[in-house]
């Protein structure tokens, strides 16, 4: 590999995390090898093509104070 990075993140803020994610995976070389860990704080990220208003309680949601957030990848929460 012609790079290996290593991150570790102490934001715990979902909306920073995967931006450096998205960064990191648009700047990287095809032959880098990176390595990021992360932990978000009350979150729930869903798919790119998940509706959040048909699959989450959205008053339930804001009552708790937890982040609700999207990926720009596809899948399940």
């Amino acid at each position: 590999h012609k790079n290996i990075r290593i991150y570790l993140s102490d934001v715990y803020e979902a909306s920073f995390n995967l931006a450096l994610e998205q960064f990191l995976f648009d700047s990287c070389e095809e032959d880098d090898l990176i390595f990021y860990l992360w932990q978000n704080d009350r979150t729930i990220v869903v798919g790119r093509h998940q509706n959040p208003y048909k699959e989450c309680d959205i008053e339930k949601i804001k009552a708790d104070g937890v982040d609700l957030v999207r990926r720009p990848s596809g899948g399940g929460a």
